[in-house]
């Protein structure tokens, strides 16, 4: 009864209750279902795509390539997401809100979730996403709604001096 008591806590706390009315509006409903409809289309599309080259190159030389295509990714979001993550660090120490490296460390999440997708339709995403200028717009889609969140992770990284 105690962890069942902590779940709900925990879960309640979690959810924000603006998000919760969302879930009223017939609009928004329509744009979550489309929104996991897509989810579960890319996948589909990659599975066709993995077997057409798979028929053209082989199954092995395929499936190394997406191997080495989900290596390669992994040491270059590493790489770029160490270096915003920096930024973001600096900018805050300066006493300055890092909305532009907010916006390039957003960029290279979205970048590393599609170069560690195994797909050739996800990779070609993602090395679209290795210029700086596209991680930046993407990233900045992505944080345009969330400038409420980020302020807070901004003033709680000023006070901890993380």
């Amino acid at each position: 009864m105690l962890l069942h008591g902590f779940i709900v806590y925990y879960l309640s706390s979690m959810l924000d209750l603006k998000v919760l009315i969302r879930f009223f509006d017939s609009g928004y409903i329509l744009k979550f279902f489309l929104l996991i409809l897509l989810f579960s289309l890319v996948p589909l599309g990659e599975l066709y795509l993995v077997f057409m080259v798979g028929d053209l190159l082989g199954r092995y030389l395929t499936l190394a390539a997406a191997a080495v295509t989900g290596l390669a990714g992994l040491l270059v979001v590493y790489g770029s997401a160490k270096t915003a993550l920096r930024e973001v660090k600096k900018q805050v120490r300066e006493g300055v809100y890092p909305t532009g490296e907010l916006s390039l460390f957003a960029g290279t999440i979205i970048q590393a979730l599609f170069l560690l997708t195994p797909g050739f339709f996800t990779d070609f995403l993602g090395i679209l996403l290795l210029w700086r200028r596209v991680r930046f717009f993407t990233g900045k889609i992505i944080t345009r709604k969330m400038e409420n969140q980020l302020k807070e992770i901004y003033e709680y990284l000023r006070l901890y001096d993380l």
